[in-house]
């Protein structure tokens, strides 16, 4: 994906969407004398109701959703895909 692109989370055939596992990626940026950079990118999850009011979030310093419907697998500052996420 880029900046402002989206990605529609509806099932082509009317069924209901029961996991989505959302993965990043990232190559680190070439400094002076191209040496990598280090980066540390964040993601979180905002829940909202059917109303669009926030009734949870996700983020590296809570990991689980109240429910238990949403994990966050932890912070991860080298890019590359943890153990049983590929």
């Amino acid at each position: 994906m880029s900046k402002g692109q989206s990605v529609s989370l509806e099932k082509a055939d009317g069924t209901s969407l029961r996991n989505v596992h959302m993965g990043l990626g990232w190559d680190a940026a070439k400094g002076m004398f191209g040496r990598s950079r280090s980066i540390d990118l964040d993601a979180s999850c905002m829940v909202f109701d059917i109303n669009r009011n926030l009734i949870d979030q996700v983020w590296f310093r809570q990991l689980k959703s109240r429910d238990g419907s949403v994990r966050h697998t932890g912070d991860n500052r080298t890019g590359k895909t943890p153990q049983g996420m590929r």
